[in-house]
């Protein structure tokens, strides 16, 4: 229905949204963002291209 209001991708917006109140309600993934904020940024640089190989792999 939602695209006959001109809403798109409302599925996957909701589904989103699910995932990130899954992350916002485990207190050690919040733990695990708070330490990461502190990272050096070289740190951060390969997190980064550790997370776009998982990103890869999963399409």
């Amino acid at each position: 229905m939602d695209y006959l209001h001109g809403v798109k991708n409302a599925g996957k917006d909701n589904n989103e949204e699910s995932e990130f109140m899954a992350f916002e309600n485990d207190p050690e993934m919040k733990r695990w963002f708070k330490e990461l904020q502190k990272s050096k940024e070289e740190d951060l640089r390969k997190l980064y291209k550790i997370w776009r190989i998982i990103e890869n792999k999963e399409h």
